[in-house]
């Protein structure tokens, strides 16, 4: 097409774009269409025009290019085409391409359909959908369909680009079921937004489209609360989620002069959120570096015509897969349900670190959810539920359509039952839950507050003003603390009551809200409801001193805008996920177990950052997803707020689900693990280690209350001043002191990968060095001057033992690590003595078995109670022990020998495979682990209850750390990458390594290939490890 014809098309394009008159038929430039006014609807605006390629045939499926023509929804046709598209170069290219008509908003008003822009829209899908459907006949390529438009038509290709799947996939119609997602896009001046809000802050002018929601332009601004959900609804802006296509959108001119309803704006807000998400958006205009005449028919025939979307250098958010993922989208382990849940069973977690939800819908088409907190403790000590929230629609929406999905990439149920849609989310930010329904039908929702406990730990209903209400539990008694301390010989200690007056609650509000009574806000007859939930958590504090808080707290959060908060809570979950992945794959059978197990993997990490980012660490036994068993056997398990194990946090299982955290890039989930144990309790535990052993250190029992006492039950009934031995009585943990030197060893894990010297110096220091003078002072040596550690025992398994293998294996491994630190950092006297005390510990113990020498459970170890494996903790955690040392067969016959084996719950078989390089064999154990989930819940990664709770977290934070190491292990500034991995896995995987780097890439038959070191000095210290394991 010559420069005056381009030019002409592009004049004609932008007036009818602006409502002008529109051209009878096509150009002379364009091909006559193979097909012509195909019918997709029984308006005669419905229809669209196909040509097909000469490329395609019964053994080619060609892609496909699917024209949206503009003309502001109220004028314009399919003829158009050839002002936006190069049809012919676009058929010569081996693609075929479909343009539309479409019902115009001055149709859909006379039909009633509310708001206008609903029918050009939903046209465009179901046209998209119908181009499907007749794939086979017209010998189309499904997966790669292009969107392209202009103006209005833009902004239609834009929404079908952006907006999750409309398919539904249960549909008696078949070409409902078809998908209505776009491969790519290619755009001429659209509109990105229909917010008149944003158009307004963008260009500084009127807004423009309030036609499109049946109100005058001048109007628009003033009827935007109104219209919001409508807004939102319909504008592309309002859709951009991280799992979308690429798009390239072009602009006639640049900002000067330009008509204000195809600004340049439009193109650089849209991009800037794009990025926001980690998505491809570029925009391009005219006279700009880079811009070619009919840009779009160039990116297009290059996007459709790509070998494989991964090939695709310039879009790298694009995945390896069909679905066009970005690599690091966990889109593809999204939850989904067709059916109502019956009962909590059935609940899927949400949370945002500190606050979290069990939420579900019941068959009548209730949405119910359980709320938690991690600092919710009641005077009983036990972490409490806030409460129950039923949301009721009246009338009530059918669930015989049903379709339930738990969006992992920004955190947020999403469910539609027939025509009502319900968006469910805790705000990654501030302490906010929203509740968001959108109904074809005006209806009331009522949201009624459900509480189940009596007596002293009963809750109170607020007497609050118009439009919320609220409720809170206030812990009048303390039922342990004080007790625990006199009895335990700490009275000495003055503290603060950690459970008296402690107070949590919540207040529900919702627009022009109606106080039905104290427990129930119905919000009025609409298609739209927002229900927003506060908590707050407060101690010590009053019941007038918590509302006050609690004012405070809502007013702090209403200060932003919802619609800011949301793309901030998006914009968090985007962040998270893109720090870190790892997705496996396979062929035939394979792929399904290594799907299973990728899914298993994000989930458990899902998890982790719901419960993960509060003021206590994430419980064990359950998290703060609990809910109630009743047809479980253990006693009260009915009840929502029972965990077995109670609320102790032991520490072999509380460590779990951190092991993995340093390579998952979430080190900050671990702060309250260290700031509870290591810092807010470290004069309480050396007071302890004085008053019960005479001497100075620290050590941390193996179960502990989050405010440092041992449970009563471990402890026993006589009191301290009345005993010669002061240790706990129990003997299941009497003389484990491996706790301490964990928690050491973990500390240096996150110094050596984040580097910050503060946390060295401010906790790690100040805390193992205590540590290590508890076991000098502790124990005597022998003739050889080395330390006699009896008596003690090996975890909970071997009772008498001298020298067992995990304090042995971790005081070696710590003051390694502490004397390998820069001497700029340590102080000289501190680092002599660790060199000294480091000579005195004995050397890990070994043993034979018939003839066979192997590490030992303790030089001398005796009476077997329990099932765990301490010989092979120089294997894990301590690593001492590995695939690539000399002493692996050591590991690897104590690993043979074992006595029980398992993948459940807190066994670390599965790790201590990985750590030898015995691929097949971790393979076969995670596997096993991550298809084992608990019978009675639905939601997959809700393990257990094993040997804890449900959803067991020592169970999937084992499965992490495992699947984690069979990909990557390092040890000091090596990286060794695919240690134990299997042979016939692909992956694409990032994950973190010591000395603030980042490894990326992709593992292909056995191959590192596409390898990404940040930074890249570091590219020196990666190991092949599996050349490595086959040498």
């Amino acid at each position: 097409m010559s420069k005056t014809l381009i030019l002409i098309a592009l004049i004609t394009g932008a007036l009818v774009g602006l409502g002008f008159a529109q051209p009878p038929a096509y150009h002379e430039s364009v091909p006559i269409p193979t097909l012509t006014n195909v019918r997709y609807g029984a308006h005669e605006r419905q229809v669209l025009d196909f040509w097909k390629t000469p490329a395609a045939s019964a053994d080619r499926a060609a892609p496909l290019v699917f024209y949206i023509h503009g003309g502001s929804w109220k004028t314009g046709s399919k003829e158009i085409i050839n002002g936006n598209l190069d049809v012919k170069a676009l058929l010569k290219a081996g693609i075929s391409v479909a343009a539309i008509n479409y019902r115009h908003v001055s149709q859909a008003e006379a039909a009633g359909i509310v708001p206008p822009v609903k029918a050009p829209l939903e046209d465009a899908a179901r046209a998209l959908q119908f181009v499907r459907s007749r794939a086979a006949a017209w010998q189309i390529d499904t997966l790669r369909i292009g969107g392209a438009g202009e103006s209005a038509g833009g902004c239609s290709t834009l929404w079908l680009a952006y907006h999750d799947d409309m398919a539904d996939p249960k549909s008696d119609d078949p070409v409902a079921r078809e998908s209505t997602r776009l491969f790519c896009a290619g755009v001429r001046v659209p509109q990105t937004s229909l917010d008149p809000r944003q158009i307004e802050a963008w260009l500084k002018q009127i807004p423009y489209g309030g036609h499109a929601f049946g109100v005058e332009n001048w109007k628009f601004l003033e009827s935007r609360e109104r219209l919001l959900p409508w807004i939102n609804a319909y504008s592309p802006y309002a859709h951009v989620s991280a799992d979308d296509p690429p798009v390239s959108l072009y602009f006639d001119k640049n900002l000067e002069g330009n008509l204000h309803a195809h600004s340049p704006q439009f193109g650089f807000h849209l991009q800037k959120r794009c990025q926001d998400v980690g998505v491809f958006c570029e925009v391009l205009y005219d006279r700009a570096p880079g811009y070619r005449e009919n840009e779009a028919t160039f990116y297009l025939i290059e996007s459709l015509n790509m070998p494989s979307a991964k090939d695709d250098k310039i879009k790298d958010n694009l995945a390896a897969d069909s679905q066009q993922l970005p690599a690091f989208s966990p889109k593809r382990y999204n939850v989904v349900w067709d059916s109502p849940g019956k009962d909590q069973s059935g609940s899927m977690p949400l949370g945002n670190g500190s606050t979290g939800l069990n939420a579900w819908i019941e068959p009548n088409g209730d949405l119910l959810f359980y709320i938690s907190r991690t600092d919710s403790w009641g005077g009983n000590g036990r972490l409490l539920k806030l409460g129950r929230v039923r949301i009721t629609l009246d009338p009530a929406p059918s669930t015989a359509e049903f379709l339930q999905t738990l969006s992992l990439e920004d955190g947020t149920l999403k469910a539609r039952c027939g025509d009502t849609h319900i968006r469910l989310w805790v705000d990654a930010n501030h302490s906010v839950i929203h509740a968001e329904i959108n109904a074809a039908e005006p209806s009331t929702a009522t949201a009624a507050v459900e509480l189940w406990r009596e007596g002293n730990d009963s809750d109170a209903l607020l007497e609050t003003g118009k439009g919320q209400v609220g409720w809170y539990h206030r812990n009048l008694y303390s039922e342990k603390p004080e007790e625990l301390a006199k009895l335990q010989g700490m009275g000495e200690f003055k503290r603060q009551d950690p459970l008296l007056h402690r107070t949590f609650g919540a207040v529900i509000k919702a627009e022009n809200g109606e106080r039905v009574d104290g427990a129930r806000l119905r919000s009025p007859a609409s298609r739209d409801h927002r229900f927003d939930l506060f908590v707050l958590a407060k101690h010590p504090a009053t019941a007038d001193a918590w509302q006050v808080a609690m004012d405070q707290s809502i007013a702090d959060v209403e200060a932003t805008s919802f619609q800011d908060r949301r793309t901030a809570h998006e914009a968090w979950w985007i962040a998270f996920w893109k720090r870190s992945w790892i997705h496996a794959e396979a062929t035939g059978e394979q792929n399904d177990e290594a799907f299973v197990v990728s899914q298993a993997y994000a989930l458990q990490r899902y998890i982790n950052a719901c419960g993960g980012r509060g003021a206590y660490p994430i419980k064990f036994n359950g998290s703060i997803f609990t809910v109630g068993h009743p047809s479980n056997p253990r006693a009260d398990s009915g009840n929502p707020d029972y965990r077995q194990w109670g609320p102790a946090y032991w520490w072999q299982n509380t460590r779990m689900p951190y092991m993995g955290m340093c390579t998952s890039g979430d080190v900050e989930m671990s702060d309250s693990l260290y700031k509870m144990y290591c810092r807010d309790l470290l004069e309480y535990h050396k007071h302890r280690a004085k008053v019960h052993t005479g001497h100075e250190g620290l050590y941390i029992p193996e179960t502990m209350l989050s405010y440092g006492n041992h449970r009563a039950a471990d402890y026993g009934k006589t009191p301290c001043s009345e005993r010669t031995d002061k240790l706990q009585e129990s003997p299941w943990h009497k003389w484990e002191w491996v706790s301490g030197l964990e928690l050491s060893f973990m500390m240096l894990d996150r110094y050596e990968h984040t580097l910050d010297e503060a946390f060295l110096k401010e906790t790690i220091i100040p805390f193992t060095h205590e540590v290590l003078v508890f076991f000098d002072l502790h124990y005597g040596v022998g003739a050889d001057g080395k330390l006699v550690m009896h008596p003690s025992q090996a975890l909970e398994t071997w009772w008498e033992c001298t020298n067992p293998m995990p304090e042995v294996a971790g005081l070696h491994a710590v003051m390694d690590r502490l004397l390998a630190l820069p001497e700029k950092l340590i102080d000289p006297g501190m680092r002599a003595y660790w060199a000294e005390l480091k000579a005195k510990v004995p050397a890990v113990p070994t043993r034979e078995v018939n003839g066979v020498k192997m590490f030992a459970p303790a030089e001398t170890f005796a009476n077997c109670r329990n099932s765990e494996v301490p010989e092979l903790y120089s294997v894990f955690p301590f690593r001492l022990c590995s695939f690539d040392r000399e002493n692996v067969q050591l590991g690897i016959e104590a690993l043979n020998h074992r006595g029980p084996k398992g993948y459940q719950g807190w066994r670390q078989d599965d790790i201590f495979m990985a750590y030898l390089g015995l691929a097949e064999q971790a393979r076969e154990y995670v596997v096993a682990r991550a298809s084992t989930k608990h019978d009675g819940s639905r939601f997959p990664a809700f393990w257990g209850p094993n040997m804890d709770w449900i959803p067991d977290q020592t169970h999937g934070g084992v499965l992490m750390k495992a699947f984690q190491s069979m990909l990557m292990q390092t040890e000091g500034k090596k990286i060794f990458l695919q240690p134990a991995w299997p042979k016939d896995w692909n992956a694409d995987f990032k994950l973190h390594a010591p000395y603030k780097t980042v490894v990326e890439g992709r593992v292909e038959n056995g191959e590192l290939v596409d390898l990404r070191i940040t930074p890249e000095s570091r590219r020196a210290d990666v190991v092949d490890g599996m050349s490595n394991r086959e040498r």
